[in-house]
């Protein structure tokens, strides 16, 4: 199932012209930035923040998380944990030392893993939340000064994320909105920390290649990195502009990320203006999923049937005796499976769904079907065995299921079925939502329904087609 949204034009006109409106420069004190992969320029960022660290970046990029996780930066001693909660949203903490300082290879016997000493301490607690094509969140932390006597004081970040289509995601940060005063006991102002608006874009023209750029406008920072990423190793290469110092020595950084078992390893070395030849170096763990998200709607999939997928070992079936199983026409299984794969058993959409019925990760495993966890979903493991969407009969069987079911939910209307199929039925009430590809989705299928009605040589070719993918596959 392929998930296209198209947000009206206007709509982000206004939004961008909004964010621009509140941009404003300063020359204040600025809270220090950490965290592997956001500093290497990988996944987590200001528009594509996926992993627990995304609260110091931007808090709605915890909206999209879906597995319980665990990240800890043992460069600079920051704690990062993400708690999804079934129609509730993600929650997360965090507890950092901030200290902006190499800590991985010093040669002091209190590191590698850090020690909190006195530093730009912070504890935070974070929620997000997926909305429609939005995600939202918020950071409520306290913090402290690396001076002696220094308070904890407490301060609020907000951030919004939204996928515009399925290639670009474009999001905004706000760091301490209210600006933070530390003082001692005494009342002297020791440091202050002033309001940091960050906007960003991330576009992945192919399933290989992702970019990104975030421009601090309170730095006046440009930010810039593209990552290649395959079987789970990402490579990344980023470069930051400063405004105010066109002279200066390029600024710039590398690393890489391994992302196997539900653990993850992130590396980066970066040579900025304020910063020696820092190496940084995360870890992160992955504890299970949640309930699987429709990835349509982002809502979670607690009305759909429970459908489990019979023996994977059981007879081989045809598409004909799968058809009269499920009382759908044969006519219709084989249209909808010439638009969704043109009967490819391997092929994979643009937005990760996969297989002959092109299944997204999370409707697959709520079908029934195995299929692992994956850091992209555009680059899933195509070994039947490992993941079962690439099964022939297994995906055949689930996507007809889910078909059925569809049609029982629209009381055997083929049109409000198959786009239900296609967008998801969270978007599919009286008639066809207007989503231009789901519109000429369900104009292809019902295209090639007809003439299997009409021509029965090209659907009897069709079929034999299929068929022999089920042998082959089974």
């Amino acid at each position: 199932m392929r998930r296209v949204i198209f947000p009206r034009l206007s709509f982000w006109l206004n939004t961008a012209l909004l964010v621009f409106i509140c941009v404003h420069h300063t020359s204040a004190s600025l809270r220090p930035e950490i965290g592997t992969r956001a500093l290497g320029l990988s996944g987590a960022f200001i528009s594509s923040a996926d992993d627990p660290t995304a609260v110091l970046w931007n808090p709605a990029g915890l909206a999209s998380i879906q597995d319980r996780s665990l990240v800890y930066d043992l460069s600079q001693g920051a704690f990062s944990g993400a708690y999804p909660i079934d129609r509730i949203g993600v929650l997360g903490v965090g507890i950092l030392d901030l200290n902006g300082a190499d800590r991985f290879f010093i040669n002091k016997p209190d590191n590698p893993i850090g020690t909190f000493e006195l530093g730009n301490n912070q504890i935070l607690l974070s929620y997000a939340r997926l909305i429609g094509i939005w995600q939202f969140g918020g950071n409520l932390s306290y913090s402290r000064t690396p001076y002696k006597g220094s308070r904890w004081e407490p301060s609020y970040d907000l951030g919004v994320i939204a996928k515009v289509t399925p290639y670009l995601t474009v999001g905004t940060s706000v760091r301490d909105i209210s600006d933070v005063t530390f003082s001692n006991g005494d009342g002297k102002i020791l440091q202050r920390f002033e309001q940091q608006l960050a906007i960003g874009a991330t576009w992945t023209p192919i399933r290989y290649l992702r970019l990104n750029s975030a421009l601090d406008t309170a730095s006046w920072w440009l930010r810039t990195g593209v990552e290649a990423s395959v079987s789970g190793v990402s490579l990344r290469f980023g470069s930051i502009l400063d405004f105010n110092e066109f002279n200066q020595s390029p600024q710039w950084s590398l690393g890489f990320s391994l992302n196997r078992w539900n653990k993850q390893i992130h590396y980066a070395y970066l040579i900025q203006a304020d910063r020696e030849h820092t190496h940084l170096l995360s870890i992160g763990f992955t504890f299970g999923r949640g309930q699987p998200i429709d990835e349509a709607t982002h809502q979670p999939l607690i009305d759909q049937p429970q459908l489990p997928i019979a023996n994977r070992n059981g007879n081989i079936f045809s598409a004909r005796e799968l058809a009269e199983r499920y009382g759908i026409e044969l006519e219709l299984i084989l249209a909808f499976i010439k638009v969704e794969s043109s009967f490819q058993s391997d092929a994979v959409s643009g937005s990760g769904a996969g297989g002959l019925t092109q299944l997204m990760p999370p409707t697959a495993r709520e079908l029934g079907l195995k299929v692992p966890e994956y850091k992209n979903i555009r680059q899933p493991n195509l070994d039947p065995r490992i993941d079962e969407r690439f099964h022939p009969r297994l995906n055949l069987e689930a996507g007809v299921k889910y078909l059925n079911a569809m049609l029982k939910r629209y009381d055997g209307n083929y049109v409000l079925a198959v786009a239900a199929y296609n967008a998801g039925p969270g978007n599919v009430q009286k008639n066809v939502p207007l989503i231009r590809e789901t519109e000429r989705h369900v104009g292809k299928v019902l295209n090639h329904y007809y003439q299997y009605k009409l021509d029965t040589v090209l659907r009897d070719a069709d079929l034999q087609k299929l068929d022999a993918l089920l042998v082959g596959g089974n």
